[in-house]
């Protein structure tokens, strides 16, 4: 209240006013003002929105729309058409009438005892390049986003060599002669934007399950983009913008042994970012759909036995049994992150079932809810308890904590095996979400017939489609055949006969998959991930390479992200002496070293300046990877000393650029304290969540 003093006598009238209303609000909590939403201020995510990319049928009106990305492109086995994203020679083939792989019924895998045959992939039917291509034009569809925040970043295997689970990735080359794609979303942040958040899934499918791969992973494409529209609305909406940067990753080659999460680590970090801990968190999702509070009724001879299990793997904080803390020094030298890390997540778990607790209140899960249930999704003949199994027809989901934090276990990694691996073995504070597993953490397997020995949740397998998700998901025994029989809401989700609620998928799965989509939304939006800041007002100078690492005479190419406000000029600056103009450029370096590059948006607003570093190293076979973006240890995965190089972010407002909007606050509060700042704002000032 300082600067009350040397105002007039109406000035400091009008400015108590507005302080005594201002005090109204800021003792609210974060956003408590607006509309009934999640701890940090988004809604839940729009479960229908997700679930119409994983399966919307309604050919007649969504072949064209980008959409139903699982039943349209089962077929992604990464490269195996050799095509390019530009070329794509081979593209995928639809039916006109069932929008889906004109053949896919022949991939299925026959499954006779513990046989098992396959009818080879033709490389029409692959869909790989097709699938990102839909989640491309889908994000650039969300508010505020443009194609220009979208960027691909191509490799082969044998560019990977810090992958721990193949030990010669260049001798995969051959029978792989396409390249993979880690596809990456980029929304600068508006104060920090050298600090970033990952949200990762990949959407890739294992050579078995070439005609499936609903479960593992391609409904985390959905899932992801249902987090990333539903925090650009809230955004948009409200005013503010994320307060760090925030990714959203399609990590390719995952099945083949996480080349493209490993490709990220090894490439598209940058220089020094690690070393001065600027990746503040990591959030993969995969295996999901099969989780609590999906309800595993077991097989025939093998009664209730209660809900999947949710499995939460982080970075780990004490149980070093699969990442060995001699062996990841990061993991100690980052303990302190790791461990608060650990606290956010619990805490999120305990919000994200409290606010779905709402959500789903006195509307129990009805088991066994195809087909005979659709008509009342909510059974008014609801049996929670008996003592005969087969009379319980419901189920009570999000209500008590007490009783089902048992299924969800947010505990140290111990499996590896997906896409927060690399991120963990750099000591970056991630968690992978999983789910499909048994009471003994296991998943079970089918015990006789002739899908005897088969998984449940059918991950790398050919049931693992649409149609088996929601078999298993709803509680129904699964049928004796392996192709893609959806049960019958999946088949017209818009017939009133069939579906009077308007809504698709199976209630089971639909909860899965927003428990696992809202608790990454409600973890990534804390003030200690992503916050949030009033809309900037100045352009956020912020670029993505193809690669922070590269040969001598490669070239790189720069493409500077958007932001709220346009830039009218981009300035950049090369290290070796080059500079450029534009919104991309490209360059290539002649001599090996570390170069850093800077680039400076201009508007009539103001001005700021990002940097980044990359590694340059002599022609091949020179390798030019870096591990965790390092390059002065001699050591990996040892904590080095490159915070030189770090990314750095600076910014400078023009006199008359005017004060942020305060959404929370009246216009008549705003009006009345710009009295009191009109003769002490020089220029804009945004400040981070607490």
């Amino acid at each position: 209240m300082k600067g009350i003093a040397r105002l007039s006598g109406s000035q400091r009238r009008i400015a108590a006013i507005a302080a005594v209303l201002v005090s109204c609000f800021v003792a609210l909590p974060p956003r408590a003002a607006l509309a009934a939403g999640s701890p940090n201020g988004p809604a839940p995510v729009d479960i229908n929105y997700i679930y119409s990319l994983i399966d919307n049928t309604n050919v007649s009106t969504d072949l064209n729309d980008g959409k139903s990305w699982l039943v349209r492109y089962y077929s992604r086995l990464s490269g195996a058409a050799g095509d390019t994203q530009a070329s794509n020679p081979n593209p995928c083939l639809l039916d006109s009438t069932t929008g889906k792989n004109t053949q896919a019924a022949l991939g299925n895998i026959v499954y006779l005892g513990n046989n098992v045959t396959s009818a080879a992939v033709p490389a029409s039917q692959d869909c790989w390049w097709e699938m990102m291509n839909a989640w491309r034009a889908e994000a650039a569809r969300q508010p505020g986003m443009s194609a220009a925040n979208i960027t691909d970043h191509v490799y082969h295997l044998g560019e990977v060599d810090s992958n721990p689970y193949v030990s010669n990735p260049q001798s995969l080359s051959a029978s792989q002669p396409g390249p993979q794609n880690t596809l990456m979303l980029t929304i600068p942040g508006a104060v920090h934007p050298e600090q970033t958040v990952v949200i990762g899934e990949h959407q890739d499918g294992a050579s078995l399950s070439t005609w499936g791969s609903a479960y593992d992973d391609g409904q985390g494409a959905a899932v992801i983009m249902g987090v990333a529209r539903d925090m650009l609305q809230y955004w948009t909406t409200n005013h503010l913008w994320p307060a760090r940067t925030v990714q959203f990753v399609l990590f390719d080659g995952e099945e083949e042994g996480l080349f493209g999460s490993f490709f990220y680590e090894a490439n598209l970090m940058p220089i020094g970012a690690v070393d001065k801990n600027l990746y503040v968190g990591m959030f993969n999702v995969d295996q999901n759909g099969l989780e609590y509070p999906a309800r595993h009724l077991g097989t025939v001879d093998k009664p209730d036995q209660g809900s999947w299990f949710t499995n939460i793997n982080e970075t780990p904080q004490a149980d070093y049994s699969f990442y060995s803390n001699t062996a990841y020094p990061r993991l100690v030298s980052n303990l302190a992150k790791i461990k608060a890390f650990h606290t956010e997540t619990h805490q999120a778990v305990v919000n994200t079932f409290s606010e779905l607790g709402q959500l789903y209140k006195s509307k129990p899960l009805p088991l066994l809810d195809y087909p005979g249930n659709y008509a009342n999704l909510y059974p008014t003949d609801c049996v929670t308890q008996s003592a005969t199994p087969s009379a319980v027809n419901c189920v009570d989901t999000f209500q008590s904590f007490a009783n089902d934090s048992k299924y969800l276990l947010d505990k140290d990694d111990t499996l590896g095996r997906t896409d927060q691996d690399p991120f963990i073995r750099c000591g970056i504070p991630a968690w992978g979400i999983l789910g499909a597993y048994d009471t003994n953490d296991q998943e079970p397997v089918q015990g006789g017939g002739p899908l005897s020995g088969l998984p449940y949740a059918g991950y790398d397998t050919p049931v693992d489609n649409v149609g088996w998700l929601n078999l298993m998901a709803s509680g129904r025994q699964p049928g004796s055949q392996v192709y893609d029989a959806s049960p019958p809401n999946e088949i017209n989700p818009w017939d009133p006969a069939h579906n009077p609620s308007g809504l698709i998928g199976a209630e089971a799965v639909r909860r899965a998959l927003s428990y696992a989509g809202n608790l990454v939304l409600n973890e990534a939006t804390d003030p200690q991930m992503l916050g949030t800041a009033p809309t900037p007002t100045d352009p956020i100078a912020y670029f993505v390479p193809d690669r922070y690492t590269a040969h001598i005479h490669d070239v790189r190419t720069f493409n500077a992200i958007p932001s709220p406000v346009p830039a009218t000029k981009w300035a950049w600056k090369f290290g070796d002496g080059s500079t450029a103009s534009g919104p991309s450029a490209t360059h290539a370096y002649s001599t090996p070293g570390v170069y850093t590059v800077s680039l400076t948006e201009s508007a009539p607003s103001g001005t700021s300046k990002y940097t980044a570093s990359l590694h340059v190293v002599g022609a091949l076979p020179a390798d030019s990877n870096t591990v965790c973006g390092q390059v002065n240890n001699t050591a990996r995965y040892v904590p080095g000393n490159d915070t030189q190089f770090a990314p750095t972010f600076t910014n400078s407002v023009q006199p008359g650029t005017k004060i942020p909007e305060a959404p929370l606050a009246p216009t008549l509060v705003v009006a009345a304290a710009g009295v009191t700042a009109m003769a002490l704002v020089k220029r804009r000032r945004t400040r981070m969540p607490r």
